[in-house]
């Protein structure tokens, strides 16, 4: 269970979400690989290096989360959590393996965060093609918005994706 900021929503109100052991997994195992491969890409062809970059260093607060984190110049600065814009959170980033790479979850092909923007695009884009792939199989099938959970979330992720995960999960 987890809480998206009202900062982040587009209906300005905080949201609580659930996701299960299962969804869980499935985003572990896209971190350790498609997501992992795409930072280790942006990393070597420099896409990191001329970002706004707020790294984070640790976290306070039990009741307000607060993110400390230090920018290229040095310069110290934190963030409550609960009020970081989507701006100010894809300028965060954590100590990866080798270099820093973005904090953000889903990350485009390029490694960086896709503008919330093009997110209707993307599931449009899954919708197609699992109409596609499986109306000789089924008469209605899956769709997902950007806000739906669950199995149809997850057939669309699949359609949508060849390479990425490209999933509406929270």
């Amino acid at each position: 269970m987890g809480r998206l900021a009202r900062v982040v929503t587009t209906s300005r109100r905080a949201r609580t979400f659930c996701a299960s052991s299962v969804v869980v997994g499935e985003v572990e195992g896209y971190v350790k690989s498609s997501r992992a491969r795409v930072v280790w890409r942006a990393q070597a062809a420099g896409r990191y290096d001329d970002l706004p970059v707020r790294l984070v260093t640790h976290e306070s607060g039990r009741h307000r989360r607060m993110l400390h984190w230090r920018d290229r110049d040095g310069v110290a600065g934190r963030t409550a959590l609960s009020e970081a814009t989507v701006g100010e959170r894809m300028t965060l980033f954590t100590e990866g393996p080798t270099r820093p790479e973005l904090l953000w979850l889903r990350l485009s092909e390029s490694g960086l965060p896709p503008r919330p923007s093009s997110w209707e695009g993307v599931f449009r884009v899954a919708n197609d093609r699992c109409e596609a792939v499986l109306s000789d199989v089924m008469d209605e099938p899956p769709f997902c918005t950007p806000h739906m959970c669950g199995t149809a979330s997850r057939c669309a992720c699949w359609c949508s994706s060849t390479t990425s995960w490209t999933g509406g999960w929270a």
